[in-house]
């Protein structure tokens, strides 16, 4: 048992020397957001009439499906170069917060937060990038 502390120990001083600090966490954050939005972008504009038809089914317009797919897209590049992170970061949030209300929330109670919980965590990591 005393290997495995000490195990754990070293791994612990080698990852903290070598490899994990603030810059490198947020390098990890921004890099799996942004593949997150970029590839949600890419496949709201590969299928742009059902994406317009699921925005109209749930009260939003056409050219707001566009400008979704398009912040997404272009969202997620930005994140993962580190660009504009706090514009981008917090339109991105704004993104998440109305999917979450639109649809997710409706359904109601704790399914709501049990089938949301994916996009309340892609708007807190997009508020949270908005603030470094």
């Amino acid at each position: 048992m005393t290997e495995l502390i000490d195990l754990f120990s070293e791994m612990k001083n080698i990852m903290t020397k070598n490899i994990c600090n603030k810059n490198t966490g947020l390098l990890i954050m921004r890099f799996g957001l942004g593949t997150i939005f970029l590839v949600h972008g890419i496949l709201k504009l590969q299928n742009m009439d059902g994406t317009i038809g699921f925005f109209s089914q749930i009260g939003l317009t056409p050219m707001l499906a566009w400008v979704v797919a398009i912040v997404e897209v272009l969202g997620g590049v930005l994140i993962i170069l580190g660009l504009f992170t706090s514009i981008v970061g917090l339109l991105l949030a704004l993104v998440m917060l109305v999917a979450f209300i639109k649809v997710k929330l409706p359904i109601g109670g704790m399914q709501a937060f049990l089938t949301g919980e994916i996009d309340l965590a892609l708007f807190v990591l997009s508020l949270g990038l908005a603030c470094t």
